[in-house]
């Protein structure tokens, strides 16, 4: 019955956030595999007075773009990047290797994406998360309690940085009191950089990566591979310094290609003073 209910939640999930946000985005369409640089000072290790990190994961950290070798590698990870870069394109896409999992091995635990900006400073991670499933996903709380307790799902928290500012010093020592009780197998949070280098604690996760902006050689792949429909667009950033630096951001690079097809380098840039 058990096994029923886990697989109701995982196919709502999907349809939501998979099939309804990842699946209706550009990115999607045409994926990027965005960089991602490790950023070890940006969390506190739960285990750092026992064992440094191995140098093994370091490596992997460091070269290994795919999110979900990440998180295989570390369990509990922190996204950090710039707004528009991809945390939660990477969040989702993460979801949707997680989803695929499960539906293939019943003993998988369950991704559920949630977004922290509803959290509220009285309520511990746990009561959050049991009463979000029962709004957003009809889970019972009591339901929702246990299969945290028993680690069967896997919280995928976006939006830490949507909190108000004197709201998120609160919200990061309730996720360090839920790992440290819980000791969840798999946990991520996604944050703007900015925003998560001013709180004065730090989170205490396995590991932490930064989305890198995208390189001229990214942007020139995303476009190639669109066709001819964006030629004119691709002309204009290759003469055009501003506006290759703005196509950098996936989400900005997503808003020129739905504005920007079938339409020429001269419309695009009318003279060399222009950008």
């Amino acid at each position: 019955e058990q096994r029923t209910q886990l697989r109701i939640l995982l196919d709502r999930v999907q349809a939501d956030w998979v099939e309804g946000v990842l699946g209706q985005s550009l990115h999607h369409e045409e994926p990027i595999e965005l960089g991602k640089e490790v950023k070890e000072q940006a969390v506190e290790l739960p285990w750092k007075d026992v064992a440094p990190l191995p140098s093994a994961l370091r490596e992997l950290l460091l070269h290994n773009r795919n999110i979900i070798t990440l998180f295989d590698a570390t369990g509990l990870l922190l996204i950090l990047g710039e707004p528009g870069s991809g945390k939660t394109t990477s969040l989702l896409e993460l979801a949707k290797g997680l989803i695929t999992r499960a539906k293939d091995d019943p003993t998988e635990r369950v991704p559920i994406v949630l977004n922290l900006s509803s959290w509220e400073q009285a309520q511990s991670l746990e009561e959050w998360i049991a009463a979000e499933l029962s709004a957003k996903y009809r889970i019972p709380k009591s339901i929702a309690g246990a299969w945290l307790a028993q680690d069967y799902l896997v919280p995928l928290l976006d939006g830490l940085d949507e909190l108000p500012s004197t709201v998120q010093p609160a919200c990061v020592a309730a996720i360090n009191a839920f790992v440290k009780s819980r000791q969840p197998s798999g946990l991520v949070v996604c944050s703007r950089l900015a925003e998560y280098e001013w709180l004065s604690e730090r989170l205490t996760l396995n590991g932490a990566v930064c989305i890198d902006p995208l390189s001229p050689e990214d942007v020139n792949q995303f476009l190639e591979t669109r066709g001819a429909k964006l030629e004119g667009l691709q002309q204009a950033l290759s003469n055009d310094p501003v506006l290759s630096e703005l196509s950098q951001t996936p989400l900005m690079l997503d808003i020129m290609s739905v504005a920007c097809v079938g339409v020429s380098k001269e419309a695009l840039v009318m003279n060399e003073t222009d950008s």
